[in-house]
């Protein structure tokens, strides 16, 4: 690839919204993928993260301005004294109020602005690329002054947003669609977006997993307290935290073994907090908290559990527990359901159904041999999600648009 070919490459998350997941993960594979085929890369960001730095490379990160409400009134309050939001009745509800005064105006007022900063920077930047890492939805902001400069937009589709009238406008637009599954894929299909050019090409696991060796742990076949059941989920509402805690309590009161350990932070935290201590839970379940290094504490643990209550857009947590040798349990429902076989390399249970996922726990729990055979399995599914592989292919699609 020539190095004259500059791609600009654009990660939305917003400064108030810092994360390290998924997306962060497999971005790395991309922009490494591009390295490799020497591509002129700057990378642009809202909230600069330790997945984007490349010190090695001459890539430069640039952190870019974001408006939006949430951040205006999130200012403000913080900057109230702790005595002042205790005297401030339903503080949240004052939030609430403000966001449904302002929202219609805001949104056409900041994603305005929003867009002209970008269209200033793109127009300094001059790249012939514009790689998108979110969706149209998300990244709107971006690829409409990208079409008016008739720049080339690849958008890479990780969610399942509502689709608006916009999105399907610039949809027949867009040089290049990638999607993280079959169903992100449906999803905007279904919703009358009419790309030009699509594929459908799940994450690469990156090197935070692939540097583990891939083997059957001892942890797999613990017993009693020492059978360690996982959960990594942001703790918002949709991801059956709550089907989760209940379907453990059930397991509990069948005298299934164990501890529960869910690793992540949210808005749901503190009502999650609350459950397990009204439910008298708190020595079998607990909260660990916002992790970095997610490997490391999925291989302590017996089994993995997925619970989403909605279609999982792919469901990285799944892929990256068979990679390292751990049983998991997954809701039946989208990106899941593409990568787990029941009963093969994982188990399905009905989505937000505390009993059939009951059930399943205690399927792993007494029998060895299923937990082996699903881990052995997983490993090897595994295979299609390696960096190698997932970086030959970013290449040659880039090569070809």
């Amino acid at each position: 690839m020539n190095a004259s070919k500059k791609i600009l490459i654009f990660e939305s998350s917003r400064p108030e919204n810092p994360t390290i997941g998924g997306s962060f993960r497999s971005l790395r594979v991309v922009i490494q993928a591009l390295i490799e085929d020497d591509w002129n890369i700057t990378i642009a960001c809202y909230k600069k993260n330790k997945f984007l730095e490349f010190p090695n490379q001459n890539i430069e990160v640039i952190e870019l301005k974001h408006f939006s409400l949430r951040s205006a009134y999130s200012k403000i309050f913080n900057k109230s004294s702790q005595k002042d939001k205790e005297n401030i009745k339903n503080y949240s509800n004052s939030k609430n109020v403000l966001r449904n005064i302002f929202n219609p105006f805001s949104n056409i007022l900041f994603n305005t602005l929003n867009s002209f900063i970008l269209w200033r920077f793109i127009s300094v930047l001059k790249p012939e690329y514009i790689y998108c890492n979110t969706s149209i939805s998300n990244d709107r902001n971006i690829i409409l002054p990208g079409l008016l400069l008739k720049k080339k937009i690849i958008s890479h589709l990780r969610n399942l947003p509502k689709v608006g009238v916009i999105d399907r406008l610039v949809s027949s637009k867009i040089s290049y669609v990638i999607s993280i599954s079959e169903a992100v894929h449906n999803h905007w299909k279904d919703n009358k977006c009419n790309f030009k050019r699509s594929c459908v090409l799940r994450n690469a696991l990156g090197d935070d997993f692939e540097k583990y060796e891939q083997k059957i742990r001892e942890e797999v076949f613990f017993k009693g307290d020492n059978f360690k059941i996982g959960c990594f989920s942001r703790l918002i509402k949709w991801k059956g935290i709550i089907t989760l805690i209940e379907a453990f309590e059930l397991y509990k009161k069948n005298d299934g073994n164990g501890i529960l350990h869910i690793y992540g932070d949210g808005p749901m935290k503190k009502e999650i907090e609350s459950l397990i201590t009204s439910k008298n839970m708190q020595h079998h379940i607990k909260l660990m908290g916002h992790i970095d290094d997610v490997a490391s504490e999925i291989i302590s643990c017996s089994l993995i559990i997925a619970p989403s209550d909605e279609p999982e857009p792919l469901g990285r947590t799944v892929m990256e527990s068979m990679y390292l040798g751990i049983p998991v349990i997954a809701s039946a429902g989208g990106g899941h359901i593409e990568t787990v076989t029941d009963g093969e390399n994982g188990l399905l249970f009905r989505m937000k159904s505390k009993s059939s996922l009951e059930k399943q726990i205690t399927k792993v729990y007494k029998d060895d041999k299923l937990r082996y055979k699903l881990a052995n399995s997983g490993i090897s599914k595994s295979q299609q999600w390696l960096s190698s592989s997932y970086k030959k292919n970013i290449q040659n699609l880039f090569r070809n648009i």
